[in-house]
């Protein structure tokens, strides 16, 4: 009799009881039978509330901004998948591993680093994803459809770099970073003593041996066109006269002390030596031209239902 007693107990459960693991988030729309959650989209407004940007978008705009880019993502990986592109697990962390070894990071760097701009390992994860999707859907469509002419690459160097000079700089820097690996340190009298350092003499690269610390690292730029470098670098030792240190400077969880070496200006490069790169910069152009058509057309065709008709983007 037991199964009989347990199966009538079931039978009189209240209804929401009994769906509550089904309700723990709602959705907010609905792409071509694939859900988007309210916690997905809290997420994105999330992140976009730590970027400069931010402050720019009239606060009513923001989540159906965000949601239509949801949407727009869940289109480009359907169309990633279905011409046999699609992204594997193995894809984002090989590139999230390329991503630490540009930046001289561990992996214990980047989660601490992430950590700070409120995002889990997971999420850029998702992030990531999506950056890679939307390049391999866009690298197919350069393929496809995007064609630079000998003339198109002339007159792009005629418009944009002939007679244009470029200023280069020969950079190196200090990382300081305090994780578990060095908690009982100080920030400021680390940075304080390296400064010393340089300033009596010590190459840059010798300091973090002469610390004896495994919270600094030296890196080097070598020789470098100041557009090349990331703009808060660039901000960094705006105005500084070679040889000559710059304010500390934080950047993805590590703060940085630059060593400007040498400045100087030179003649922009001759139209030779640029062909292949305005080339792939005029490709990758229209490739997102034709992307963002692509993607108007795709976003007028498929089923898109909206949980909530105030987010649909105007």
């Amino acid at each position: 009799m037991k199964p009989i007693v347990l199966w009538c107990w079931l039978m009189f459960l209240p209804t929401p009881l009994l769906s509550t693991p089904l309700m723990l988030d709602r959705i907010v729309a609905v792409v071509n039978g694939q859900v988007i959650t309210g916690y997905e989209l809290d997420q994105a407004i999330a992140a976009f509330g730590r970027t400069p940007q931010a402050a720019a978008i009239p606060a009513a705009e923001v989540r159906p901004r965000l949601l239509d880019e949801l949407i727009v993502n869940k289109l480009i990986a359907a169309e990633v998948k279905k011409l046999g592109r699609e992204v594997t697990e193995q894809d984002v962390l090989t590139a999230i591993r390329d991503i630490r070894m540009q930046n001289d990071l561990t992996e214990e760097e980047l989660v601490l680093a992430l950590r700070n701009e409120g995002k889990t390992f997971e999420e850029y994860k998702v992030e990531i994803k999506a950056q890679i999707e939307r390049y391999q859907l866009t690298s197919y469509i350069v393929q496809q459809r995007a064609r630079v002419s000998e003339e198109d690459l002339q007159r792009h160097y005629q418009e944009r770099l002939a007679g244009e000079t470029v200023q280069r700089v020969k950079l190196e820097h200090l990382r300081f970073t305090l994780g578990s690996s060095a908690p009982e340190l100080n920030l400021d009298t680390l940075m304080g003593e390296a400064r010393k350092l340089a300033a009596s003499g010590v190459p840059f690269e010798q300091i973090p041996e002469r610390l004896n610390s495994t919270a600094v690292a030296y890196g080097s730029f070598g020789d470098i066109a100041l557009p090349d470098l990331n703009k808060i670098i660039a901000s960094a030792i705006e105005g500084l006269r070679p040889p000559a240190l710059s304010a500390p400077v934080p950047i993805a969880g590590s703060t940085f002390i630059f060593h400007l070496l040498e400045r100087r200006t030179e003649a922009a490069k001759t139209f030779a030596e640029v062909k292949e790169e305005l080339r792939q910069q005029l490709l990758q152009a229209q490739g997102e031209k034709h992307l963002q058509r692509w993607l108007n057309e795709l976003k007028s065709k498929a089923s898109i239902v909206y949980k909530d008709p105030t987010l649909q983007k105007r």
